[in-house]
């Protein structure tokens, strides 16, 4: 995975817009974030909530564009392409380990 940290005001507001759609296993990392919108998106995305321990809390595996999607005990947000169902719990485990290493470091 490659992980892009928007930790700023201004890189979280601009978020996904504005820029080239994600590829394959790319994350944008919002933190501090508990809530996003796909107003202005063109393609679903995937949208991961997690603790402030980085562990994932709350997964929406697929949300379209023109949505807000919140979690209030979420202290950040990493948003990826769409997954299925099933791949949801690798996906988050993957997710975590990935980002508790690199706050770690």
């Amino acid at each position: 995975m490659i992980i892009t940290r928007a930790d700023s005001w201004i890189k979280r507001a601009r978020g996904l817009l504005f820029r080239p759609p994600l590829i394959s296993g790319e994350v944008l990392w919002l933190s501090p974030c508990c809530s996003i919108h796909t107003f202005g998106m063109r393609e679903d995305i995937a949208v991961f909530f997690l603790d402030e321990n980085n562990t994932v809390i709350d997964v929406r595996p697929r949300v379209p564009p023109n949505r807000v999607v919140s979690c209030l005990r979420a202290r950040s947000v990493c948003e990826m392409l769409p997954i299925s169902s099933a791949q949801s719990g690798l996906v988050s485990a993957e997710l975590s380990l990935l980002l508790s290493l690199k706050t770690a470091t």
